[in-house]
């Protein structure tokens, strides 16, 4: 279950206050670690780190109350997401169906090609375009919802060197490009679609 909506304020200003005191002045805050959110969001569930579970519902949103509070200390608070990586295998199961992941988890289509489970994780197939805009429709929420300063992407590499994994979306513009060049092409598009939007929005 969620944390109580007191004892989560109490927590983080005594975070945030020894932070300010030992002169630090930005605060990263992990937003996204497996195709989940720590906010309210239209494309994410909710995190089971902040619920408990995946599929319960929020009493408070705790992204709201952690900017509230540093930028009482003048901390400045950047987001910190892992674009790719999603829930395991077995949790994925209990997302909404409101949710593309999970819509795309039960079509006999996009299982497999949209995300792809990797020793027991599913992941994002950034090799399309509808997979990154799923991606970027997040990044641009917290963007519009919320006063940060910074969004910062973690572990935006694919899982696995296997060829299984995207053999679908190579062959079909691939050809030209070794798997690997064609891997950081997707990867390069991503960052540059992300980086567009973001500055779009708060340049």
């Amino acid at each position: 279950l969620q944390r109580d909506e007191e004892d989560f304020r109490v927590k983080v200003a005594n975070i945030f206050s020894t932070l300010w005191e030992k002169g630090v002045n930005t605060v990263f805050v992990q937003l996204r670690p497996n195709g989940d959110s720590f906010y309210p969001s239209s494309y994410y569930p909710l995190s089971k780190y902040i619920v408990g579970s995946y599929g319960l519902a929020a009493s408070y949103d705790p992204l709201q109350i952690f900017i509230e509070q540093a930028q009482a200390l003048a901390l400045s608070v950047h987001a910190w997401i892992n674009p790719l990586r999603l829930m395991s295998t077995s949790e994925i199961s209990s997302v909404g169906s409101t949710y593309k992941i999970k819509q795309w988890y039960n079509s006999s289509t996009y299982n497999g090609k949209y995300i792809v489970a990797v020793d027991g994780t599913y992941y994002l197939n950034p090799g399309y375009a509808d997979t990154r805009q799923l991606i970027i429709d997040g990044v641009k929420e917290i963007c519009t919802n919320y006063d940060i300063d910074g969004i910062h992407f973690d572990d935006y590499f694919y899982p696995t060197a296997d060829p299984a994994f995207d053999q679908l979306s190579y062959q079909r513009d691939g050809k030209e490009l070794s798997l690997g060049d064609f891997r950081r092409k997707q990867i390069n598009a991503l960052m540059r679609e992300l980086n567009e939007t973001v500055k779009d929005l708060k340049s």
